[in-house]
């Protein structure tokens, strides 16, 4: 007789098919993809992509769809509400409730504050903060997570949850904040199955290099952080911009800084592009960068490894390995002269060279593809909570 699969009901504010959000799409699809055999999901999200208004196309606001092996609920604007949210959980048959966000208000705080006051029963609760509670998340709008955290504090709302850190950082994040006696779980975030894209022919003359930048483009991404730096390379650059406008006046400041930059560097925005063509577009770039202040994963640093490009990111990553396995370089973001030297390196490399630095950083993404500790420590997370 088969076992019956724990429900796991989760609340995020965006899913598939959104993908302009990043990350904690990935995250969550990665996740569903991997363990959706195991376990049921259930997902409540928003019913239109990050910063639109606009419903996405071919789905059914406020009812269950089906996407892929999880049903999603595509709530719209108006139910977005504590009363509404009580009678769908107590009618979603439900084992674990999973929050997919520390700050967000509609699809954390909400739900948290019905576990908190005891509106919904018998519920166990997952919250994974993605990054939120990192240093360099935290010193953005500081003033404002600072005296929300210690509201949370006192009032005790995060207590009695599960708290899920992706790695050993995030752990120390959460403890820092929460008490050496919070409840945290850890599991690694599963990474992105490689789309079996191989790294294109892409010819490399020395003194000549083409760079991309897929992010978010917000303060947190650090792009402006990454065009000063490009001020001071010589050589011919290409620097190719990808990635939604998150912050408009951020932008603005960006754009001054292209405007500013030598003529032997072309800086270019080239607008979103969705998931399934990221790995086609990294593979046609010699280095991919990305100077992140704080970042919890970084799916796309794995796709850019697994299509062969190696990666140039600061240390606000848990990425830790990444240059002692000679799969790209790590500098400090108080370090320009480190990431000025590692650019360089890219910069001033032939054919040959470039093509065996190419094979290394494809034999670690492939290392990392082959174990399977990322799957078994997050479907012993669901399966220790459930028992």
């Amino acid at each position: 007789m088969e076992s019956k699969k724990v429900n796991i009901l989760i609340f995020t504010p965006y899913y598939l098919p959104g993908y302009k959000a990043g990350g904690p799409i990935r995250s969550l699809t990665n996740l569903v993809d991997s363990l959706g055999d195991n376990f049921q999901f259930r997902i409540i999200t928003s019913d239109r992509e990050f910063r639109s208004v606009e419903l996405y196309k071919g789905v059914i606001a406020d009812e269950w769809n089906s996407m892929g092996k999880a049903d999603v609920f595509y709530c719209s604007p108006k139910n977005q509400n504590l009363h509404f949210y009580k009678k769908l959980i107590k009618e979603t048959p439900h084992d674990i409730i999973y929050l997919n966000s520390f700050f967000e208000f509609r699809f954390t705080i909400l739900p948290l504050l019905l576990y908190k006051f005891n509106f919904i029963d018998n519920s166990k609760m997952i919250l994974a903060p993605r990054g939120e509670l990192s240093p360099g998340a935290l010193n953005i709008k500081k003033i404002k997570k600072k005296l929300f955290i210690i509201f949370s504090v006192i009032t005790g709302l995060y207590d009695n949850i599960i708290w899920h850190a992706s790695n050993n950082y995030e752990e120390t994040h959460i403890r820092n904040i929460f008490g050496k006696s919070a409840n945290v779980r850890k599991a690694i975030n599963i990474s992105s199955v490689p789309s079996g894209i191989p790294k294109k022919g892409i010819r490399k003359r020395a003194g000549k290099i083409k760079i991309i930048f897929l992010s978010r483009i917000s303060n947190k991404k650090n792009l402006d952080g990454a065009l000063k730096i490009l001020k001071d390379i010589k050589g011919e650059v290409i620097f190719d911009i990808y990635g939604p406008i998150e912050d408009r006046n951020y932008w603005i400041r960006c754009e001054k800084l292209i405007s500013g930059l030598q003529e032997n560097v072309q800086a270019v925005y080239k607008g979103i592009i969705p998931y399934s063509n990221v790995q086609k577009v990294i593979s046609n770039y010699h280095l991919f960068f990305l100077p992140t202040k704080a970042e919890n994963y970084g799916h796309v640093i794995f796709e850019a490894l697994s299509v062969g490009c190696p990666v140039l990111i600061s240390d606000q990553t848990p990425w830790k390995n990444i240059e002692i396995n000679g799969a790209g370089f790590i500098c400090s973001l108080d370090n320009d002269k480190k990431f000025i030297t590692d650019i360089n390196k890219i910069l001033n490399m032939d054919e040959a060279s470039y093509r065996m630095l190419s094979i290394k950083v494809m034999e670690y993404a492939n290392d990392i593809m082959s174990s399977d500790e990322s799957i078994e420590k997050n479907r012993e997370l669901f399966d220790k909570m459930y028992k």
